[in-house]
């Protein structure tokens, strides 16, 4: 009996995957939470989440989007962004019936995102003033035409920041 034929891969070129809008907003999405962390973080390099006030370290923190991600407009916008702890991100994007793996939560249900949410909008008051989320849900009706171009100048943009301050990009 004769082996079976070894299938190739078709060899692909390397700047095709990496040229791709999406792989072009992926690096802003990467570059522009670096930045909001080590924004967020003190001179030890740990963080409060704007939710529960946890201590964390920028490296196990999230960039917490208070208007999702999936406004456009509002996906870099750096009064919208704050760091935010795993457990809060997950529970206020609204994936609430998940099992979380986190001390003290079981399952999070309405109640407890909504807090999240307040505490979250209370946070932001605190940082950038009254009426910001008036202004954020404001600006989040405009729209925004999305383009490899314009994540490619927003990923620019957010490592120059980071290199001006010192802080290592990756």
């Amino acid at each position: 009996m004769l082996p079976k034929p070894v299938k190739q891969k078709k060899k692909r070129r390397a700047f095709q995957k990496s040229s791709s809008k999406s792989a072009a907003m992926e690096r802003a999405d990467r570059a522009f939470s670096y930045f909001i962390r080590q924004r967020d973080a003190n001179e030890a390099g740990v963080c409060k989440c704007i939710s529960c006030n946890s201590n964390i370290h920028w490296t196990g923190i999230t960039n917490g989007h208070f208007i999702g991600r999936s406004n456009q407009r509002l996906r870099y916008d750096e009064e919208n962004c704050a760091a935010q702890c795993r457990a809060c991100n997950t529970i206020a994007c609204g994936k609430s019936n998940r099992v979380f793996h986190y001390p003290g939560l079981k399952r999070a249900g309405r109640k407890k995102m909504k807090d999240v949410k307040r505490r979250h909008e209370e946070g932001l008051e605190a940082r950038h003033g009254p009426g910001i989320v008036d202004q954020l849900r404001e600006r989040g009706r405009e729209l925004q035409k999305t383009s490899r171009a314009h994540f490619d100048e927003i990923t620019q943009k957010y490592r120059k920041i980071c290199e001006e301050n010192g802080w290592l990009v990756g």
